[in-house]
This record gives C-alpha cells, structure tokens and sequence, in this order.
C-alpha cells in the first residue's frame, strides 16, 4: 500500500515548522504557525507610489539593506520590454529594491535559484522573496543541506490563490478586454482582477480568467506562505497590508522596520474582515472547506 501523499506532505512540512518555527502548529492555527498579526503600511513615500497595497515586503527588505541586516535580496523584478514579465533579480540596493515593486500575477522561477551567485559574490546575508511554492522548495532544500543555504537568513512569503500564464493572461487582457499592456499602471486583485490604466480602473470577474491560471496551482494547498519567516498579503485591504510574523527572526525583522520609521501597523483586530478572509482562503487552498 502506498502512503497518502497529503499525509506525507504534512509530516514534512511540521518537521519544516519544528525546525524554522521551534514548533508546530496548533490545531487552530488554520493559516499556520505565528507570532504576530498586525496590518501594516510603509511609511516611506518613493515605497507607497511603487508598492501593491501596503507595502510591507518592499519596507523590510528596504530597511533591512539599508541597515545592513542583509546584503542582498533576492526578488522578482520586471522584463524591461516585456510589461509585467517576471525576471530574477538580486538586489544589493535600496534603490534595486524599489524598482521591483508590485506584484507580477504570473509565474517566475524560484528566486532561490540565484542563491548560488549571491554566495559566489560573497554574500553572507541574503533575504528573498517568493510565493508559497517557492517558500516550500527554499524550506525543503534547507532541510536537505542546511550548510548550503546558512547564508539566507529571511524568506519573506506572498500570499497566492494562484499564478497564471503569461501568454494566455496577457493574450487576454489584450484581445478580450482590449487593453495595450504598456498601457497598464498597475494590476491588482481584490475579488475581480483590477486593471489600471490612466484612462482608469478595468475589472474583470475571476470567473473569467481561473482557466488561464498554471496547472500546477490546482494541487496547492497553501495560501498564506505557511513556511516563510514573515507572510505579506492585501486581502480585504485598501492600502494596507495583512502581515503575519511566523518565525522569532520574522519578528526581529519586522519590530526593526517599526522602530525605523518604515512601517506604521495596527492591530488585526481593527479590520476583523481581513482576518475572516484570511481563515476562509486558507481552508478553501488546504481543501477544508
């Protein structure tokens, strides 16, 4: 008899939360091991004219470069010719930071593939960022070889319900709803993909765009980035940021942006909306709903 693979993929992931976390996680930590909600907003203003919603990934990598906690970050930038395009970057500049801004939508390589050139250039203190899927293969590979990845320190996860295709999105968005790509300012989604333009927002039913999403997210059952030292999304939020600081060096990260004047937070308790969705989301990702 074969083992059920979603109960291999459990004992995995709670050795990965013993080892990052010190424990696993509680029967009513639906969304996973934490030590601290809070919504949160970048204080910075070249930040908040560039960032998705609140800003939160792009002030703690910022802050921590400029502080000298990392020295470098490895990110997902954009194509210079090609809008939206998802390129790897490793960062070893504040401004660099900046610049890759904003959320993709579509799928890109695991950043954690340019861990090898971080450590040829001598770097000792490494953040990245990526989704759940990343996060989890970052995690598996610190597990395998520990040595091999000492020098990433943070791993800062996305919330996900799902990557699409490049080709197939951005054929659509172009041919059925005819909109110029290089016209768009920003994509987001809240509920309906939001498309802005200078002409002004587009949206667009999910309904109308989850057959163009990649195959592989169909088998994911994590939403929130269950396995990164602090988890950033902007469900149910307007400009803010829903933050959830998992690991006891997540925290340290995060109280450091704080005190820096990067971040302005609030208790999750003033918007009880986004945490509802947060849970919702979660169970309906890991099939419990």
């Amino acid at each position: 008899m074969q083992p059920d693979k979603t109960c291999v993929e459990d004992s995995c992931n709670a050795t990965i939360e013993k080892k990052a976390f010190g424990r696993q996680r509680k029967i009513e930590e639906t969304f996973g091991v934490y030590r601290r909600l809070a919504i949160a907003q970048t204080t910075n203003h070249e930040i908040a004219q560039v960032c998705q919603d609140g800003g939160a990934a792009t002030a703690l990598l910022f802050v921590a470069m400029e502080k000298g906690i990392i020295d470098a970050a490895l990110i997902t930038g954009t194509h210079p010719e090609k809008p939206f395009y998802p390129v790897l970057k490793m960062a070893t500049k504040p401004a660099e930071i900046l610049d890759a801004a904003g959320s993709k939508y579509t799928c890109s390589q695991n950043p954690i593939t340019l861990a090898a050139e971080a450590k040829k250039q001598g770097k000792s203190k490494v953040a990245f960022v990526g989704m759940p899927c990343q996060i989890l293969a970052f995690r598996r590979l610190q597990m395998v070889n520990p040595p091999r990845l000492d020098f990433v320190r943070y791993s800062l996860g996305l919330m996900c319900s799902g990557c699409f295709s490049y080709e197939l999105i951005t054929e659509f968005i172009q041919k059925k709803v005819g909109i110029d790509l290089r016209s768009i300012v920003k994509i987001n989604i809240k509920q309906r993909l939001l498309i802005t333009t200078n002409a002004g927002v587009t949206p667009i039913p999910l309904s109308e765009i989850n057959q163009y999403k990649q195959k592989g997210c169909l088998y994911c059952r994590d939403f929130s980035s269950e396995l990164a030292d602090i988890s950033v999304g902007g469900i149910g939020l307007d400009g803010w940021s829903f933050t959830v600081v998992r690991s006891e060096k997540g925290e340290e990260l995060f109280v450091n942006a704080e005190k820096a004047g990067f971040l302005r937070t609030k208790p999750v308790g003033l918007n009880e909306g986004a945490l509802k969705l947060l849970i919702k989301l979660s169970q309906k990702k890991n099939r419990l709903e």
